[in-house]
């Protein structure tokens, strides 16, 4: 660090660590441009920043009516829900006439979009993505980019918006805490949320990989809320010299939203899809929501969903 930014070191009795993911580019030299563009994570908060700003972005290459293209790279959840919310304000907006003029293309690397997926939810999300007009690529990879041009297999192309959204990992501030971590980067915890060996570090949301049986809990606002609370829970019993208690998480599913106001995935354990999928994404998002005037918004872009249709 600089001299003006020396790092300062703070006694503490309890230390709780919790930050937002971080999108990763994976070495592939493309960060500096996307700035240019936009980028799409998994944080809620530096998502509705840079969703507002893609929105802009989108704005201005209508109106400018210049042919355009919107390059996604990464075919998992965020990229599906970016690519057809382009697609779909493209077709709300342009004239059929000239939507040829307006590309959206998801770039994958994998041999299919939402590879992690059962068939049965990955295949009609993707259908419904091409029915939008969304081009999938996949088994495909990005070469050179600058401002100005983008090479995906070897071929050029120009004039183009790119959304990356290809893989998040936990914030650099994780990886200067000694202890183990998993390839994402999260802090390994034990059932309690604390770190192991560490009687007074807990860590919690997006940089703690929590272990639920076999399989570690998915990056979700879900399981970061219950965190928190159990966190606070067992720091109180700790002060008063109590045990404390295992994290016990409540998954109440996964949807993966469309911008044709359908959604695919599992509610309860059990599977959901088309509009029905959409309407109990709509319900997650307002379970999960803590200020009632987030939850009005989302009460009124169901209402405004409702009475405009879908295609």
């Amino acid at each position: 660090r600089s001299p003006e930014r020396q790092e300062r070191q703070t006694a503490f009795d309890m230390l709780l660590a919790r930050c937002r993911n971080r999108v990763c580019n994976f070495g592939a030299g493309v960060g500096k441009h996307l700035g240019v563009a936009g980028e799409i994570g998994h944080a809620s908060g530096d998502r509705q920043t840079r969703a507002a700003r893609l929105l802009r972005r989108t704005e201005d290459v209508i109106v400018s009516g210049r042919p355009h293209s919107f390059v996604v790279v990464g075919g998992g959840y965020t990229g599906l829900e970016a690519a057809t919310a382009l697609a779909w304000r493209i077709r709300r907006r342009v004239p059929p006439d000239r939507r040829g003029n307006f590309a959206v293309r998801i770039v994958e690397l994998a041999p299919r979009i939402l590879g992690r997926l059962p068939d049965r939810f990955a295949l009609p999300a993707a259908r419904a993505a091409v029915r939008l007009g969304v081009e999938i690529s996949t088994g495909a990879r990005i070469g050179a980019v600058s401002p100005d041009a983008i090479e995906i297999d070897g071929r050029r192309g120009g004039d183009f918006t790119l959304v990356w959204s290809a893989g998040v990992a936990a914030e650099a501030f994780a990886g200067r805490i000694d202890s183990p971590r998993d390839r994402q980067g999260r802090l390994l915890v034990g059932p309690d949320l604390r770190l192991p060996g560490r009687k007074n570090v807990y860590a919690l949301g997006d940089c703690a990989a929590f272990a639920d049986g076999k399989e570690v809990l998915r990056m979700a606002v879900q399981f970061s809320r219950g965190e928190g609370e159990a966190a606070a829970r067992n720091i109180l019993r700790q002060v008063r010299g109590e045990d404390s208690l295992p994290f016990r998480p409540r998954d109440l599913g996964w949807l993966i939203p469309v911008a044709s106001w359908r959604a695919w995935g599992e509610v309860l354990g059990l599977p959901v899809g088309g509009r029905l999928g959409a309407l109990f994404h709509y319900a997650m998002c307002v379970h999960r929501t803590h200020r009632l005037a987030d939850r009005i918004g989302i009460a009124g872009d169901l209402l405004r969903a409702l009475f405009r249709g879908a295609p």
